[in-house]
């Protein structure tokens, strides 16, 4: 805060008024925050209800439809390249999958993970070149400073990481992302001041943006979408009484004809 009467310079006044801007950003990136940590556990609440309400019951009503469809086919084969019916709505696979590894079921032996490659890529002039620039900035014996030493000796072992795999994208992001570091700044004063508080403000302004994109792209899920849907067509009860009620309808149907498949089997 400036004392009363004091007469600021252009540097200065520009220092206050990016301190301002800066302030109401960090107000507002704690509503936007708030906001989509909010949402996503809303979100995940959701899907965990739908899970354990509508998820097994599919499950239920698959297992179903399997034994009805063995006994069927052993009463009339057909051909082994003829495949049985699939169910065409997303929302109901999603359901079953998620509803499988909510009862703890494994969806596999792990035999499609990929081994990494031992061979490394030969490093060329323009990753060498990324390399001595990364650490002609972030070297920690630039620095004094026992947290700044610390952070860039992270950021050091980083940048070995990228170029021991060739990763010219990994040392670039390092390159830029420090460049417009706010403690990447150099010096005191006002001038200095001046420049770090204004890439507080990119970065602040930059968090914002990212957060509005993850609202949309959220906004686009199924799982949103199928909320909505829900909710669009509620009546009267909870959110999905009417989906679980017919739902168990088509049990109790599955089930009596599970039974009188049973019983034809057994009279012949």
């Amino acid at each position: 805060m400036t004392p009363p009467g004091k007469r600021l310079t252009p540097e200065e006044r520009e220092l206050e008024e990016k301190f301002s801007e800066l302030e109401e950003l960090h107000a507002a990136l704690g509503q936007r925050e708030l906001d989509l940590a909010t949402l996503e556990r809303d979100l995940h609440a959701f899907e965990r209800r739908y899970v354990q309400v509508i998820g097994l019951r599919y499950l239920e009503l698959d297992e179903l439809e399997v034994m009805i469809a063995e006994k069927i086919a052993k009463r009339r084969p057909r051909p082994a390249s003829t495949n049985p019916p699939v169910r065409e709505a997303f929302v109901h696979q999603r359901a079953r999958a998620s509803a499988e590894e909510c009862a703890g079921f494994e969806s596999g032996d792990g035999a499609g993970d990929h081994a990494e490659s031992s061979a490394r890529p030969e490093a060329g002039s323009q990753l060498r070149k990324l390399y001595l620039e990364v650490a002609k900035q972030l070297h920690p014996d630039l620095t004094v400073d026992p947290e700044q030493r610390a952070r860039r000796e992270q950021l050091m072992s980083d940048a070995n990481v990228a170029y021991r795999n060739g990763d010219e994208h990994a040392l670039n992001s390092i390159l830029e992302n420090w460049e417009s570091d706010p403690e990447a700044v150099p010096g005191t004063g006002v001038a200095s001041e001046l420049v770090r508080t204004i890439r507080k403000v990119a970065q602040v302004r930059l968090r914002l943006d990212a957060i509005e994109e993850e609202v949309a792209a959220l906004s686009k899920s199924d799982l949103w979408q199928l909320r909505d849907r829900l909710r669009s067509q509620r009546r009267n009860g909870s959110l999905m009484e009417e989906l679980e009620r017919c739902i168990d309808r088509q049990i109790d149907q599955t089930k009596k004809r599970l039974a009188e498949l049973t019983i034809e089997e057994f009279m012949k």
